[in-house]
Formats: C-alpha cells, sequence, structure tokens
C-alpha cells in the first residue's frame, strides 16, 4: 500500500502543478489578461491634419500591446468679413497647422434709409429723399408741384353770363 499510497501523492502533486499552472496562466501576469490595465499610451505616428496616427497602448500587467487611430482633423480659425449693404460677407475658416482655407458666404445687409421730404409749392417742386445711413446710397422722386385752386363763381345776370374763376390759394 505504500507504494499505491506514494503513487498516489505523485499524481496528486502533479494535478496539484497542473491546475497551479493553468491558473497562473490564465489570470493577469501570464501570457493573456482577463482585464487588462493599459498605460497611457505612446504615440507611434502623430496625426496630422489630413491623416490619422497611432496609440500604442501596453498592460500592465501581462504586457500586451494594442493600437488606436488618433483622429486627424484641421484646426481652424474663423476669421468674419462682415457684410455691408453693397458688399456681400463671408466667413474665412484657416487651419493654423497647414494654412487649409473654406469660406461661408454672408448675404450683404439691407439698407437702413432716412427718408425725408421737402413739399411741393405751386412754383416748385418738392421731393422726397431716401439716403441709407450706412453706405450713402441716395435715392430722389420728385413731387410734382400742383396748385390749389380756389374757385369763385359770379353768378350769371340777363344780360351777362355767369364766370367761374380758379385762382391759386398760394
Amino acid at each position: 500500500m505504500k507504494t499505491t499510497f506514494k503513487a498516489l501523492s505523485k499524481v496528486a502533486l502533479v494535478i496539484a502543478l497542473i491546475v497551479i499552472a493553468m491558473l497562473v496562466i490564465t489570470s493577469c501576469g501570464g501570457d493573456k489578461c482577463e482585464n487588462h490595465t493599459w498605460d497611457n499610451g505612446t504615440v507611434q505616428n502623430a496625426s496630422t491634419c489630413t491623416q490619422d496616427g497611432t496609440m500604442l497602448y501596453t498592460c500592465k500587467d501581462c504586457g500586451e500591446t494594442k493600437t488606436e487611430p488618433i483622429k486627424g482633423s484641421h484646426n481652424y480659425v474663423k476669421n468674419v468679413v462682415e457684410p455691408s449693404c453693397t458688399v456681400d460677407g463671408m466667413t474665412i475658416y484657416t487651419c493654423s497647422n497647414c494654412n487649409h482655407t473654406y469660406n461661408e458666404n454672408v448675404v450683404k445687409a439691407e439698407h437702413v434709409y432716412v427718408i425725408t421730404n421737402t413739399d411741393a409749392t405751386c412754383t416748385t417742386p418738392g421731393e422726397t429723399r431716401k439716403e441709407c445711413l450706412k453706405c450713402g446710397d441716395t435715392q430722389v422722386e420728385a413731387v410734382l408741384s400742383q396748385h390749389d385752386y380756389v374757385k369763385t363763381s359770379t353768378v350769371a345776370t340777363c344780360t351777362q353770363d355767369g364766370i367761374d374763376t380758379f385762382t391759386c390759394s398760394n
């Protein structure tokens, strides 16, 4: 029985060692981790405005690595050219890294008119003047002069015709 007990002890010892080895291999610190603890990563290839870069991460426990893209993108600075009532404006975007630009148009603004009226008399015409406060654009419309007639009537008699007389009140 001693031999059988020794043989069984050796078999039990071998099984225990196999189980321990499997636990070591499958837990963190072996070839593979179940839950990696990644470092902060190092840049392998820096991104540019038009190309993605690459970041390399390493597990602190098992040494496994992974890569992730670093998204490349422009860094645009905005410059606004204000519209006026005679010219469209635009917003110009320029990349501070590579000077790539693109524009967005802004529709011109409306005129802001001040209206001044000069009344007509029976001897001089008047005008309506519209002047833009922003650009000075001026539009003038003539107001025709008109008499303001007052009718005076003389009644007809048997010897004389009646007369309607129109006289300007101005």
